[in-house]
């Protein structure tokens, strides 16, 4: 992953809530909504969504593909 492709992923939108239908909290990131990550508390999901959307923009890096800009401020 390029210098500027891990600056895009620290300022994608995260969101960490618990899931009682899975038993865990579950994490997503508004600019890649077909990601999510499972795990035992909310700090490891936050670190495992946030890794995964790294690898994520890394392979459409790689492959030529349109990587999603932060909606930042403009996200409500």
């Amino acid at each position: 992953m390029s210098m500027n492709t891990s600056v895009i992923v620290n300022h994608y939108s995260y969101r960490v809530q618990w899931s009682a239908e899975d038993g865990e909290y579950v994490g997503t990131c508004a600019e890649l909504p077909g990601l999510s990550w499972l795990d035992e508390s909310p700090a490891k999901t936050l670190n495992g969504i946030q890794k995964v959307a790294g690898e994520a923009v890394a392979d459409m890096e790689a492959n030529g593909g349109k990587i999603p800009e932060p909606y930042g401020p403009l996200f409500v």
